[in-house]
């Protein structure tokens, strides 16, 4: 039976990432900080990993010890490994708009950034790396407009571009072995962990983005995850080294963007 591996497992994403392969009859290994659903425990062919705290992924030897005994249970080959984590590291605060700004941001801000959204796919790829290689197996790493656009949050937004050449990186060395690697630059997703604290704030906020994408409405979880999923599948197999845009053409139609005066670039 096929292994993959979900980093961000617990998440609205990675949840949905999680069903969906075990859905189409391989076996799973979760990675995360947060709790497992309660419907993925008790899946059989679902192996959940706690972490202490996301930045655990970012450790080169931690990510080996833990890793190398669901990689030899199966029988030494990855089919897939999708790194759905990232986002905004708890001590920068899940609003990242207070650091906004190219300039005026604390240069340790970037740092954590890259810390939290970067090395944390790194590490997990690199002890996989020869599972992947044996199976001839994928990696898919979640990205963000972000990461494309100038919509501000440029800490966060700097630390996503640099998953793209990471994935291209990845199919350059790897494509030989039958390896492919790419990234997907994900549009706003409605999760309710993500956008809590916005909510509260502004109730439309949702809604305020969805006006501005062609077809008037945010992504969900859950079509986020089959973009990532069907690039763990033969049937991408031309697909490799690439940043897929995910956002339902939001990027093309509202274009780069500029914060307001109180940071916010998505009121109408």
């Amino acid at each position: 039976m096929a292994m993959t591996v979900v980093t961000g497992a617990a998440g609205a994403i990675g949840s949905a990432c999680v069903r969906l392969l075990l859905r189409g009859g391989g076996s799973v290994v979760g990675v995360d900080a947060r709790p497992f659903p309660s419907d993925l425990k008790e899946e059989p062919s679902f192996t959940g990993i706690t972490l202490s705290s996301q930045d655990d992924l970012a450790h080169d030897s931690l990510m080996k010890d833990l890793l190398a005994p669901q990689v030899d249970a199966a029988g030494g080959k990855v089919a897939g490994l999708i790194c759905a984590h990232g986002g905004n590291p708890p001590d920068v605060g899940i609003d990242n708009a207070n650091y906004s700004s190219p300039s005026g941001t604390p240069t340790e801000v970037f740092v954590r950034q890259y810390e939290f959204n970067v090395l944390s796919c790194v590490a997990p790829v690199s002890a996989l790396m020869p599972g992947i290689i044996e199976a001839g197996g994928s990696v898919v790493l979640a990205s963000s407009v972000n990461g494309i656009l100038g919509i501000g949050e440029t800490p966060y937004s700097c630390a996503k571009a640099a998953l793209h050449p990471l994935a291209m990186n990845i199919a350059t060395a790897y494509g030989k072995h039958g390896v492919n690697a790419n990234a997907v630059a994900i549009g706003t997703v409605a999760s309710p962990a993500i956008w809590k604290s916005a909510l509260e704030a502004d109730k439309e906020i949702l809604n305020k983005i969805g006006a501005r994408n062609p077809r008037a409405k945010v992504g969900t979880p859950e079509e986020a995850a089959h973009v990532m999923v069907w690039l763990t599948s033969k049937d991408s197999a031309l697909i490799n080294g690439s940043v897929i845009v995910a956002d339902g053409g939001w990027s093309i139609a509202a274009g780069t963007c500029r914060a307001d005066s109180s940071g916010s670039w998505f009121n109408t």
